[in-house]
């Protein structure tokens, strides 16, 4: 089954949902222990290689791809603590207030779905399973899928869709590669959801250190 959540976001990921892919109408047994169990440390290795560069290089991208409604109600924080103070303090607000912003939704929207394990769970689902039976048109579409459904997160950028859809295509890889191993739905979706999940965690545990960096950098 697809996620299933309310508010406007949910119905916003509902509509990316009808253009991705659907998933087959037998879904595989998996739960959340099962992903937390094929879950393995290697996992990560890809995503910190592939997020030092990124954050290092967001502070210095266009104004436009760091687009999202919080990121510029906290740059309007920021802007108002400027006029009154200095530039340096205004930046470690808004750094900080939207950094402290995502964490509360991070954490209200996980609450909801049960945590980490369950969230990737829920989006290899979705977007992944059953990829052992599409071709490459139909892969590319869900990777898209997956990126812009995102997009529905008040604190994702623009310039995360690149990013989000290539890992989407990591996730597949990691489905078909499985399911080529042994053949089987069920073990592929729980590796796909294993990688994810780790990765989710690695990425959370780099946004204190961006932040550090971003207010450090500033003062």
């Amino acid at each position: 089954p697809r996620p299933s959540r309310r508010g406007p976001s949910a119905r916003f990921v509902a509509l990316i949902l009808r253009i991705a892919p659907a998933p087959p109408a037998q879904t595989a047994d998996v739960t959340p222990a099962d992903v937390k169990k094929a879950a393995r440390l290697r996992y990560a290795i890809p995503t910190a290689i592939a997020i030092t560069p990124i954050l290092v290089a967001l502070p210095h991208a266009p104004t436009w791809a760091l687009w999202s409604p919080l990121w510029l109600a906290s740059e309007g924080l920021g802007a108002a603590v400027t006029a009154v103070s200095t530039p340096a303090v205004g930046d470690a607000v808004a750094s900080g207030t939207f950094t402290l912003a995502v964490l509360l939704l991070l954490r209200r929207g996980l609450a909801r779905m049960g945590g980490l394990a369950a969230a990737a769970l829920a989006e290899e689902r979705a977007f992944r399973e059953g990829a052992e039976q599409r071709g490459w048109r139909d892969r590319a579409r869900s990777h898209a899928a997956f990126a812009v459904a995102h997009l529905g997160n008040l604190y994702v950028p623009i310039i995360a869709m690149v990013f989000l859809a290539a890992f989407g295509a990591r996730f597949t890889a990691a489905y078909r590669r499985e399911h080529r191993r042994s053949g089987d739905r069920r073990q592929a979706l729980a590796v796909s959801a294993a990688v994810h999940y780790v990765h989710n965690l690695t990425v959370f545990a780099s946004i204190p250190v961006f932040v550090v960096v971003a207010v450090v950098g500033a003062l």
